[in-house]
């Protein structure tokens, strides 16, 4: 089985949301079995910025579903998406 690469976009629900806390959220909720391999801030406009979140996880059957569904319950968080999928 090999390695797969998903890049996600996690959008808080404000532009007051603290990036920073979010940031180590994000970090902390990453689910067992998958490697957090960067994020960085994106500014989106009027002050609303995203979190764009890379990860490398084992290529098996429900894909990033679950990656996706933790980082959606995270607080303050409005919506993931993934960006980006490829085979290491």
């Amino acid at each position: 089985m090999g390695e797969v690469i998903v890049g996600l976009k996690v959008m808080p629900e404000s532009p007051e949301t603290n990036m920073e806390k979010l940031k180590n959220d994000i970090k902390n909720a990453i689910p067992k079995g998958v490697r957090l391999r960067g994020m960085s801030e994106k500014y989106i406009a009027f002050g609303l910025k995203a979190v764009d979140v890379t990860v490398t996880m084992p290529d098996s059957a429900g894909g990033s579903e679950n990656v996706e569904n933790a980082l959606s319950k995270i607080p303050g968080v409005s919506s993931v998406e993934v960006i980006g999928t490829g085979l290491l």
